[in-house]
């Protein structure tokens, strides 16, 4: 799920067409029991919304950085 840099590794992330985070800019992508959906409200740098189970677990930047759990 991380990288070496602590990032989450969005192209790991896959929509029902096969589409990524890092080739399309909003949706929802899967990945098993975790998603990653767009954060429309975009506070603070916030791009992407990370979730477990549907259970938001953490805010992303466009890159994957962790910004806030």
């Amino acid at each position: 799920m991380l990288d070496s840099n602590g990032k989450v590794k969005l192209g790991s992330f896959k929509d029902k067409h096969g589409n990524t985070p890092l080739t399309k800019n909003s949706g929802t992508f899967k990945n098993g029991k975790w998603s990653v959906e767009k954060d429309t409200a975009g506070r603070g740098g916030r791009v992407w919304k990370l979730k477990k189970d549907e259970k938001r677990i953490a805010s992303l930047d466009k890159n994957g950085k962790v910004l806030s759990k």
